[in-house]
């Protein structure tokens, strides 16, 4: 069977001894089927979210030491006016349950699929947490500074590409500097902490038991 009838009979609900609503599903932290292609709002976890983004690399792992897309999103919503804080933290949520894609690759025509699975997504998950979409304009600027000093901090020696962008704004090093780079138990905790910091939801912080299935200590 090829890529595409795979895919097909996977979207079509065809594959044996299988049941699905409207294509296939994934299985979350808190044991939830989601489904990607179908994304419901009721389905969409903030725990779900924190612990996936925590586990999830940036960079495709091409780093000098992991650092999760959890910690990006925390300091990302310090970057960005108060009033789209939320916003900043949950600008990546989506790659909770679609995972992270390198952009040569996503940004390419042959992705367009892709995209428009993820901007599907994204606006669910706005929908959710009462978000504005698409993101404004100070989170993509916060975003992209964040990726200057990740692009800085996080090679050796830093990213060529960095030097031309700092040169080009006058600075001979990133306005931001990143706090250490924190193991997935930590970012869960800190990217839980501010949620419930911007939204006031009582969810809690990892238990000792699942802070040792992640191997926080």
């Amino acid at each position: 069977m090829t890529g595409e009838e795979l895919f097909l009979s996977e979207c079509s609900g065809q594959t044996k001894n299988t049941n699905y609503k409207t294509g296939t599903y994934i299985t979350t932290f808190t044991g939830k089927q989601f489904y990607p292609l179908h994304p419901d709002v009721n389905d969409i976890d903030i725990k779900d979210i924190a612990h996936a983004l925590s586990n999830c690399c940036r960079w495709v792992g091409h780093v000098s030491q992991f650092y999760s897309v959890a910690q990006h999103s925390v300091l990302v919503s310090y970057l960005c006016e108060p009033k789209n804080a939320l916003c900043g933290l949950l600008h990546d949520a989506s790659e909770a349950y679609l995972s992270d894609m390198a952009r040569p690759i996503k940004y390419t025509e042959s992705m367009e699929g892709y995209r428009d699975i993820e901007a599907g997504l994204e606006k669910v998950i706005a929908e959710k947490y009462s978000l504005p979409y698409p993101l404004p304009k100070d989170v993509k600027y916060a975003d992209d500074m964040l990726l200057i000093a990740e692009g800085y901090q996080l090679f050796k020696p830093p990213l060529s590409w960095v030097f031309d962008k700092l040169k080009a704004a006058g600075l001979e090093k990133p306005l931001v500097t990143l706090d250490g780079c924190w193991i997935p138990a930590v970012a869960k905790a800190k990217f839980i902490m501010r949620f419930m910091e911007l939204n006031g939801v009582k969810l809690g912080i990892p238990e000792p038991e699942e802070i040792k299935e992640m191997g926080g200590c």
